[in-house]
């Protein structure tokens, strides 16, 4: 175990960072993910403590990250942006 964590918790969190560089996903998008890859819902939900603990996950960063994706990446408007951050958070 790392620091207290077991190895399926310790994998779990990696997978979650993976996807997160690739794209923030929504709390909901994350567990659902991390269900079919076979983890539990204590480990989602650890993990996604985890990530919230170490500031991966809040709602500034999600604003943030929406607020890139969806000016830069893909330009939409405001009610648009407001209906994927609520979708989101």
């Amino acid at each position: 175990m790392q620091g207290g964590r077991s190895e399926r918790l310790t994998q779990a969190i990696a997978q979650s960072l993976c996807r997160h560089r690739q794209r923030h996903l929504s709390t909901h998008e994350l567990a659902q993910r991390l269900a079919a890859k076979g983890f539990t819902e204590t480990e989602t939900r650890e993990t996604i403590e985890w990530l919230i603990a170490e500031g991966y996950r809040s709602g500034a960063r999600l604003a943030e990250r929406l607020i890139e994706r969806y000016t830069e990446e893909r330009p939409s408007g405001r009610l648009r942006i407001e209906q994927e951050f609520v979708a989101a958070a």
